[in-house]
Formats: structure tokens, sequence, C-alpha cells
């Protein structure tokens, strides 16, 4: 168990704002909440307004700003991602895509300056698309004490970033893995990073 520092956060992959209570209990500071799919930020908008500091955002991160991608919303909108479903199709076969439309990207980068975000606790939950976030995300890291990902050890969306190549962009900004949980056999999991000296 590791004592934690937090003070802000940026959670990439809203959804519902599940974690508003915790980040709340845990007097995490301000969170800044970041959602692709517009048609879930009604229920997002509502859940979080029972806490303060809670400050919803309509975005879709990539590791470029301006442009024009696809989008898949999935049946569960939880597996919605940039990417085409990859394994995700043998794990969870339940699982397929309902639609698609256009986006526009936005990198974190972008995010932070833009909206004044201040957070040293980044989480991102981006099926898939994690990588790229931190690729985008090159300034704002720089204040980012810990951070807690969903890694790939198996390509779940078709052209993801894979658990060793996340390592490799953090270790030059700092960062050590030091918890990792794989979610059974299923080829993911999550990652808790930090910089050494932040622990």
């Amino acid at each position: 168990i590791h004592s934690l520092d937090i003070q802000g956060v940026l959670h990439l992959g809203a959804h519902t704002g599940e974690e508003a209570r915790a980040y709340h209990r845990n007097r995490c500071g301000p969170v800044w909440w970041v959602e692709a799919d517009a048609a879930i930020m009604a229920t997002l908008e509502a859940h979080l307004a029972r806490w303060p500091n809670q400050h919803p955002i309509c975005a879709v991160v990539a590791e470029v700003d301006g442009d024009h991608r696809t989008f898949h919303r999935a049946n569960n909108f939880q597996s919605s991602s940039l990417l085409e479903l990859g394994t995700h199709l043998v794990q969870s076969p339940e699982v397929r895509y309902v639609d698609r439309f256009t986006v526009t990207t936005k990198t974190v980068d972008h995010l932070a300056r833009y909206h004044g975000i201040k957070a040293n606790f980044l989480n991102a939950d981006l099926q898939g698309g994690e990588l790229d976030a931190l690729t985008g995300a090159e300034t704002f890291m720089r204040t980012v004490d810990y951070a807690y990902m969903e890694v790939n050890w198996e390509p779940l969306y078709v052209g993801c970033g894979l658990i060793d190549d996340v390592d490799e962009l953090m270790a030059p900004c700092g960062f050590a893995r030091y918890d990792t949980k794989m979610a059974g056999n299923s080829g993911w999991g999550d990652a808790f990073y930090a910089r050494p000296e932040a622990l």
C-alpha cells in the first residue's frame, strides 16, 4: 500500500464517473473527467453533481490535436474506442460495436491548457488508447506524480499499445511501475506508476 499525496486528478475515460465518491472520500482535490461519447455526458454530469470540484469535459483524447477519426461506440459503452476490436472479440464476445461516427481529437496537453487542469494524479482508461494519450501529454506529465492506467498484454484493440510500450514511454519521464494486476487471463489489467521520490 502506498501513501499518496494527491492534489488533483485528471481522469481519462470517465464513463459515468464511478470513482467520484472514492476521490471525494480520499480528499484528492479537484477532478477533471474526460469522456469521449457525448451520449453519456448527461448521465456523467448528473452523477458528478453530488460532489464538489468535479469538472466533466467531452473530448476525444489522442496523440495529436485536430485529427478526424472514427469513434466506435460499444453496446456496453465501456468498451467504446477509437480502435477496432482485437482479441476483445474472443475475450468478451458479447461486446460489439453498434455505432460509428467521426470525431476530432485533442491532446492532453491541449486540454490541460484550455481547461486550466492542475493535477498530479492521472487515471487513464481509454480502451487501448492509453499510449497515444501519454504521447500527447508530454508537458502535462511533468506535473504528474502518480499514474494509474489500464494496460494490455494482448492486442485487445487493433494497434493498441502494450504494457512494455507504456513502460518504455514512462521510464524516461521519471516513472517506475510499482504495481500490476491482471484481470484473470483476459490479456489486460491495471498498472500503477509513480515517481520514486513521490512515494
